[in-house]
This record gives structure tokens, C-alpha cells and sequence, in this order.
């Protein structure tokens, strides 16, 4: 009988397993609470795309605009409202948990992955199950990686190919989706210098014209990298971002320096081998979503409104990461985890025992305690800093043998740290709580292969910071929402169904269901057969309402043309509208001026206030 043929069907029982629970654990939260801007603004969009217009030719796409394709497919079948994008990323989510899980055992045992494997969804969709590309950009990031650990272990060109798509559906995501291709270059440079002999006595010098290319092309993902990050923030965000990825870089330059052998033309055409495939398969995806654009001579547009809205994304809506002093915690658990590594007898004990008692108090703290809840999250939040820094000075370490395995852990262990710190770059321009959730599993990916270097760690350590991390998201990150993540004193409860047509039944707090449930009617009652505007940033009325917005604006911050008082009167005056509906609390842009609303005032002189929403129209 084949040995192998239990330990293949324990995998896949595993994986099954853990597929299961976390599709259902995930899944009763996939209708949980919201932000009615972010859900309108892509709800919006793919109403418009299933209406024949076009992103960024027709209306001011808040993203690339791929996903207003997808989702406009979605609702095309399976119905308008604003459960389905989420339907559709779940299916995706589904897709992801077992390249998760796949990566993981790559590193450890079957059973050990599996938990790796739930930990990463608690820390991931059921926080915020709304369809944001920046989980797109995670779930493309994470097929990608697997793809490329697939081409480890099989040199095939198809499995580049397979990256290369991930990476160009990422793109179409989210333009930020372009971290991950820059993490995969990082990766080609550290495979090709893998392959390339070290300075060995009598080796011949290698021509100079391969060191100058690869170092001037670090040199410049630097600056371009810490040009983007102080640009607008402080030594918090240069330490978060840049730091990761400039000790990667320095782990590429030392191994530019100690290379011989090979000439230019061979280096280059190694490089140029796996660059080239990928390339194509990342074009292949971009390519099919130009076409339309192509025909209908809208690229300049699209490419305009790009780079003019992360302009004014940045500009506009940023927060600054927490003060530096923050790292404190992520640095206290490495040192512990390094202790661990070193220590032996009693003294393991203790810090295992001082540990567990640290992780433990703030787990029971943090439900009332914004401090102890702050320790523990800041110590993930984190993460990335010392995670690199350790994994740049191992990978650094000179390695004489020529053990198969052992070279491919290394090159697995540089793929994971250069995807982590790039990735975390989604964060940008705005840092809040959440956004650590779309890195997070792949900082845990890239956590579970530098550890799996260090196999003296005591495994009681590593037992209670796994159990320690699980129960603190299931129990004290998730059930509080996004509203108050980080501050434990106002949980929202997030139970109300909100009970409109196109609502999709998703529970919201009672609050905003009150408003809404009465807001909408009010608009179609009075707006009839007619149009409405809403303003500023009020994509989900415009949905939930089941009116066109006669605008290209979906948040109107994101419209940086003069004489916008005249521009919306004019339209007031040529169009059918009946309602108007002025926004008191916009999520990014300003409040409506003073001289236009007493214009919209004297158009529209009846008026009722729902909440913070002033409704008018024609008495």
C-alpha cells in the first residue's frame, strides 16, 4: 500500500474542514452592517456599467473600474441590490481560503496550517464584508503567491502565466494592485541571484552592466517608495512602509555584491524569461478591459481620471498611521519570540508562563479597555516591521550548501516578506484599523515561514499566541464593527434588517435604518416619474431610491473643475429634477456652500429633514 496515500487524504479532510467553518463562519457576517457610502459608491457603479456607461468616460469611477464590470454581470442575474457585490466576493473568498491553506503547508504540518488558515479569515472578511477592492486586491495577491510557489516547485512557464493574471485582475481592482507586481519583480532579482554562483575563488567576474541595472532599479523603487510615503506623512508611515521593503532591497544589494560568474546576457535573459510571462499574463486581463475604451476612444480619459483621482484621494481622504511609540508591542512580542528561541529550562517556562499571562489579561481587558485592546492590536498592526527586519538578516546569512529544499525555503521566505511589506502599502492614504485586515494574512503567511526557520521555539509560546490572536478577533475585533474598532466604549450592534427593496436585507444599526427606511419613500414620493439630485457623496440614495444620478460625480471631491455652483444649477435647470437632497455629514467632500444652497432653496422651497439629510422639492 502506498505511505503516502493517508497523509494525502488527512490534507484534503483538513482542508475541507477548515473550508467549511470558515465559510460559515464568514458567511454570518456577510450581511453585517455598512458604510452607505462605500457600498453606494460601488453599487452605484455597476448600475451605471449595466446601463451601458463606461468608467471614468462616463462618470468618475472611484477605482480602476474593473469591479463595476463584475458586479454589473452580477446584477444582471442575480438581482439589484446591495447583497449581491457581496455574494460575489464571497464566492471569491471561498476560491481564496484553500491558497491559504496550501501556502501554509508549505511551512508546516497539515493540521497546524489548517489553523493558520482560520486564524487568517478571522482576521480578514467577516471584520467588514463589503465588496472593497482592497479584498480583491488580498484574494489576487494570495492566488498570485501560491501560483509562484507552484512555479518554485515546478518551473513551469504557466504558472507565471497564472501569476501575471492575478496580478493584472488585482490591477483592475484597485490601481494599488501594481505593490503586488513590484513584490513579484523583487522576487525575479532574488531567484535570479539564487541561481547565480556565489564568489568563489577563481570564479570569473561578472561584467559590470547587470549590477549597475538591478542596483539603479532598487534605487529607484526606493526613492519612488519614500517619496510616495513622506510626501504626505511622518517617520509612523516611513517606518511601516518603507522600512519592510528597504531591508529587502538591502538583502538584493548585498547579494549584487557577492555574485560572480555568469555574464550579462545570461542574467538578463534569466530575468527577462520570468518577467516576460508574467508580464504577458498580467497585460492579457488590462488588455480585455481596454477594449471597450479602445473603441470608443476613451483611453486618454480613463488614463486622466487615474492619475487625477489618486491625486485627489490623497489629498482628500488620509488619516496619518498611530504615533511611532505604537510598534512598542509588535517589538516586545518579537523579543519574546526571540527569548523563546534561546532560553532553555526553567526560564523557557517563565517566559511562556509571563507571556500567557501578558496576552491573557489583555484579551479579558480589551472588551472595556481601548488600552489593553490597543496593545494586542498594535502588536499585529505592527507586525510587518520586525517580521522584516529578522527575515532581511536571515535571508542575509550566507548559504554555502547546495540543499534543494533549503534553497527553496529561502526563495518561498523572500516571496512571502516582499509580498507582505509591498501589500501593506494598501493602507495608503488611509490607515484606519481595517485596512490592517487586508494585509494581515499575508503578514501571518510570511510570520509562519520565518518561523518555521527557528525550529527551536518553544511550541507552548507559539500555542498561546495562536489561541491568543484566534480569540481576540473572534471575541473582541469583529462583533464591534468598523464604527468602533479600537474604541470598545460604544460597540454598535449591527441587527436591524434594513427594510428596503434594494437593500438586500443587510443588517444595519437602527439608527441609520430609521433614517433610511423613512428617507428613501419620502424622495420617491415626492420625485415620482422624475429625477433627484443628492449631494455631496450620497451614492447609496441615488441606489437605494432607484434613481440615475444625472451627474458624473459619485463622491464630489473627486470633481476638480471650476464653477461647480453654475455647473449644478445649469443641470437643475435642463433636467427634470424634483428632489434635491443635501448630505449634512459628507464623508470626504465639503458641505454644500452657503450661496448654492440658498439657490437650492429658492428652487426648491418645501423641506424636511430625515437624520442629517435635507430633503426639498417642488411644493
Amino acid at each position: 500500500m502506498d505511505t503516502t496515500v493517508q497523509p494525502r487524504r488527512r490534507w484534503w479532510l483538513i482542508l475541507f474542514l477548515v473550508w467549511a467553518t470558515s465559510g460559515i463562519y464568514a458567511c454570518a457576517y456577510l450581511k453585517r452592517g455598512w458604510f452607505p457610502w462605500d457600498i453606494g459608491a460601488y453599487a452605484q457603479s455597476a448600475d451605471r456599467v449595466l446601463h451601458g456607461e463606461l468608467p471614468h468616460r462616463d462618470y468618475i469611477d472611484t477605482y480602476t473600474g474593473g469591479l463595476a464590470f463584475l458586479n454589473a454581470f452580477a446584477f444582471r442575474y442575480l438581482g439589484e441590490n446591495l447583497a449581491t457585490p457581496r455574494l460575489v466576493l464571497f464566492v471569491f473568498f471561498l476560491a481564496w481560503i484553500p491558497a491559504v491553506f496550501w501556502v501554509a503547508s508549505e511551512f508546516v504540518a497539515d493540521w497546524v496550517a489548517g489553523g493558520i488558515t482560520f486564524l487568517a479569515v478571522a482576521w480578514s472578511l467577516p471584520n467588514y464584508p463589503e465588496a472593497v477592492p482592497s479584498w480583491y486586491n488580498l484574494i489576487f495577491a494570495t492566488l498570485g503567491l501560491a501560483s509562484l510557489f507552484a512555479f518554485l516547485r515546478c518551473p513551469a512557464p504557466k504558472w507565471l502565466f497564472c501569476a501575471g493574471l492575478c496580478g493584472g485582475f488585482s490591477f483592475l481592482a484597485k490601481s494599488i494592485g501594481l505593490t503586488y507586481v513590484a513584490a513579484v519583480l523583487l522576487f525575479f532579482v532574488f531567484r535570479e541571484q539564487r541561481e547565480t554562483p556565489r564568489n568563489e575563488s577563481g570564479a570569473k567576474q561578472s561584467s559590470i552592466l547587470c549590477k549597475i541595472f538591478v542596483a539603479a532599479s532598487i534605487g529607484l523603487f526606493l526613492i519612488l517608495l519614500t517619496g510616495l510615503v513622506l510626501r504626505r506623512f511622518g517617520i509612523a508611515a516611513f517606518l511601516l512602509f518603507v522600512v519592510p521593503s528597504a531591508s529587502l532591497a538591502l538583502v538584493l544589494l548585498r547579494n549584487e555584491a557577492r555574485i560572480r560568474g555568469r555574464t550579462d546576457p545570461d542574467r538578463f535573459a534569466a530575468l527577462m524569461r520570468m518577467s516576460a510571462v508574467f508580464g504577458l499574463g498580467l497585460a492579457t486581463p488590462i488588455f480585455l478591459f481596454l477594449v471597450p475604451y479602445i473603441r470608443a476612444h476613451a483611453v486618454g480619459l480613463l488614463l486622466r481620471d487615474l492619475f487625477l483621482q489618486a491625486s485627489l484621494r490623497v489629498s482628500r481622504v488620509y488619516i496619518d498611521p498611530p504615533i511611532a511609540i505604537t510598534v512598542v508591542p509588535a517589538l516586545l512580542l518579537a523579543g519574546a519570540l526571540l527569548a523563546g528561541a534561546k532560553l532553555r529550562g526553567p526560564r523557557r517556562g517563565i517566559l511562556v508562563a509571563a507571556v500567557t499571562v501578558v496576552l491573557g489579561v489583555c484579551l479579558l481587558l480589551a472588551r472595556r479597555s481601548e488600552l489593553a485592546f490597543h496593545a494586542t492590536f498594535f502588536s499585529a498592526y505592527w507586525a510587518i516591521v520586525p517580521l522584516a527586519l529578522t527575515g532581511a538578516i536571515v535571508l542575509s546569512q550566507a548559504d554555502s550548501t547546495h540543499d534543494w529544499l533549503k534553497g527553496l525555503k529561502r526563495q518561498q521566505l523572500f516571496l512571502l516578506l516582499s509580498m507582505a511589506a509591498l501589500c501593506s502599502l494598501v493602507q495608503l492614504p488611509y490607515p484606519a484599523f481595517i485596512y490592517t485586515c487586508y494585509v494581515a494574512p499575508l503578514v501571518l503567511l510570511a510570520t509562519v515561514a520565518l518561523l518555521a526557520m527557528f525550529p527551536s521555539l518553544p511550541r507552548p509560546l507559539l500555542v498561546v499566541l495562536f489561541v491568543s490572536f484566534l480569540l481576540f478577533a473572534v471575541f473582541r475585533m469583529t462583533p464591534v464593527f468598523l464604527y468602533n474598532m479600537g474604541s470598545q466604549k460604544l460597540a454598535v450592534i449591527q441587527t436591524q434588517v434594513l427594510a428596503l427593496p434594494r437593500a438586500g436585507n443587510l443588517r444595519v444599526d437602527p439608527t441609520a435604518a430609521a433614517v433610511y427606511e423613512k428617507l428613501i419613500p419620502l424622495i420617491q414620493e415626492h420625485a415620482g416619474t422624475g429625477e433627484i439630485y443628492a449631494a455631496p457623496d450620497c451614492p447609496e440614495i441615488y441606489f437605494l431610491a432607484g434613481y440615475r444620478n444625472p451627474t458624473r460625480d459619485i463622491y464630489d471631491f473627486l470633481d476638480a473643475q471650476a464653477g461647480r455652483k453654475e455647473r449644478v444649477l445649469e443641470l437643475l435647470d435642463s433636467r427634470p429634477i424634483r428632489v434635491v437632497v443635501l448630505n449634512g455629514k459628507p464623508f470626504a467632500s465639503e458641505a454644500v456652500p452657503d450661496d448654492l444652497h440658498e439657490a437650492l432653496a429658492q428652487r426648491f422651497p418645501a423641506r424636511e429633514m430625515v437624520g442629517y439629510f435635507e430633503v426639498r422639492w417642488h411644493p
